[in-house]
């Protein structure tokens, strides 16, 4: 049985995939499509275009940070997806950069000394999963693609992850009661190829922003099985989609794009991985 832990761009939290709650509260969190009104996935949610105009601090309700963190990064592009190695270079280059700086306050990743993270990052790689995508589990996919369910996108994330050799987070407790681990230091990206969209709710029109339900650009999650947890960030292809995309790109529109998303949720998952720690209403 799995377990998840959601968060989107704008992001649900800890719940387990059999519908039972596992935790006080449950969602994801991320970064919502900009000039779409906020809708409340679950006790809280925020957006990319009003986050800035919440007043006062954020508050730390207790849960875990990564007080160090390991990232890796998935380029899921079966046969017949082109990823550009360029983009993938933009990409690979923005994680080795923020991993060769830590310690150092020469960029925003510093700050995250104010949540009890140290800035110790390291970036072990990526790898591209050429697996065929699974028959589509969500029903917004546009012009016959694919679209992914939360739970087919982490079921390839883990067997990937496994087939490499990477590890994830042992959990607090194994077996028949598994509780996830007390503190997490592994981080997961999943990047999906052009025309492919995602859902974490298709019943509530809850998608991607390349979608038939246009909703968030990313969201950064939790889910744990009998044995291990994983902390992970979702990466639809919607830096297309100008509610996504960021407001310069010296490297080139959509790689620059996916970089600046990619830093929103690389720190909320630092501050926040399980969405009971750093958060405010």
């Amino acid at each position: 049985m799995l377990t998840l832990v959601l968060a989107t761009l704008a992001a649900p939290a800890l719940a387990r995939a059999d519908g039972h709650s596992a935790a006080p509260h449950s969602g994801h969190r991320g970064v919502q499509v900009k000039g779409q009104k906020a809708q409340r996935v679950s006790p809280f949610t925020e957006s990319a275009s009003s986050a800035a105009n919440i007043p006062g601090k954020l508050v730390n309700h207790g849960g875990p940070v990564m007080t160090a963190n390991t990232v890796h990064a998935i380029y899921w592009f079966p046969s017949g997806y082109s990823l550009d190695s360029s983009w993938r270079g933009v990409v690979d280059g923005y994680l080795g950069n923020v991993a060769a700086d830590s310690g150092t306050t020469s960029n925003v990743f510093s700050v995250t000394s104010q949540y009890n993270v140290s800035y110790d990052a390291t970036f072990a790689g990526s790898a591209v999963d050429t697996a065929p995508f699974p028959a589509s589990g969500c029903s917004s996919g546009l012009n016959g693609q694919p679209c992914l369910t939360e739970e087919q996108i982490f079921n390839e994330l883990s067997a990937f992850a496994q087939s490499q050799g990477w590890p994830a987070d042992t959990n607090a407790v194994s077996g028949s009661n598994p509780q996830p681990s007390t503190h997490p230091t592994h981080l997961f990206i999943v990047y999906l190829p052009p025309g492919v969209a995602d859902c974490f709710d298709d019943t509530q029109g809850i998608c991607s922003a390349n979608s038939s339900d246009s909703y968030y650009c990313a969201y950064h999650t939790a889910w744990y099985d009998n044995t291990h947890t994983y902390v992970w960030a979702n990466m639809p292809w919607s830096w297309s989609n100008r509610g996504c995309q960021g407001p310069k790109a010296p490297n080139g529109a959509t790689a620059d794009s996916a970089v600046d998303t990619t830093s929103h949720e690389y720190i909320e998952a630092l501050t926040d991985p399980y969405l009971n720690a750093w958060y405010d209403t």
